[in-house]
């Protein structure tokens, strides 16, 4: 009990902050959802198609490493003081190809999904912007549930204090 009397302020700080935050995205929800909703489509787009380019980058380079001569000056060029011989690297690269052909169908796939759905991701955001604008208009629909969490807990606790009050008023026995 005394930890959480310590962390009260902590919590109460938590929540504040997190009540805060979650009000001000609705609020940038209901000016900006659309430009928002864009920018996280594309920024995954260019995610996907930059893995895989530098997934194909990194491969390019430990297969120059391989080719130059004195693996012990290509581990100094990698800025590893460990042992890279010409069969950990030709590991490496294999295993950087995987990630770029794994990242590369994921963008192409990704993309396909995007262009195929386009409708669907408009009425998609326009719901969203919807809902954001019902909820800025409508705080009670926020509000009334901490409320009535309140209430709850309050008769809560004061059913317990009476059942408390109660039960010391008599011995109980079972029979």
């Amino acid at each position: 009990m005394n930890d959480i009397k310590k962390s009260m302020t902590t919590l109460i700080a938590t929540f504040i902050t997190g009540f805060l935050y979650s009000t001000i995205l609705l609020y940038f929800l209901s000016m900006f959802a659309e430009t928002i909703a864009w920018f996280c489509v594309f920024a995954t787009q260019l995610g996907l198609v930059a893995g895989c380019l530098l997934a194909i980058l990194r491969r390019s380079e430990a297969l120059a490493l391989i080719k130059t001569s004195g693996m012990g000056d290509a581990a100094n060029a990698m800025g590893t003081n460990n042992h890279v011989n010409a069969a950990d690297m030709g590991r490496y690269g294999i295993h950087m190809i995987f990630v770029a052909v794994f990242m590369g169908i994921f963008a192409i796939m990704f993309f396909c999904m995007m262009f195929s759905q386009f409708k669907h991701i408009k009425t998609a955001i326009n719901v969203i912007e919807a809902s954001a604008e019902f909820l800025i208009g409508n705080p009670r629909v926020i509000v009334l549930p901490f409320i009535y969490f309140a209430v709850t807990v309050i008769g809560l606790v004061f059913w317990a204090y009476t059942l408390a009050a109660i039960m010391s008023l008599n011995d109980v026995v079972s029979d």
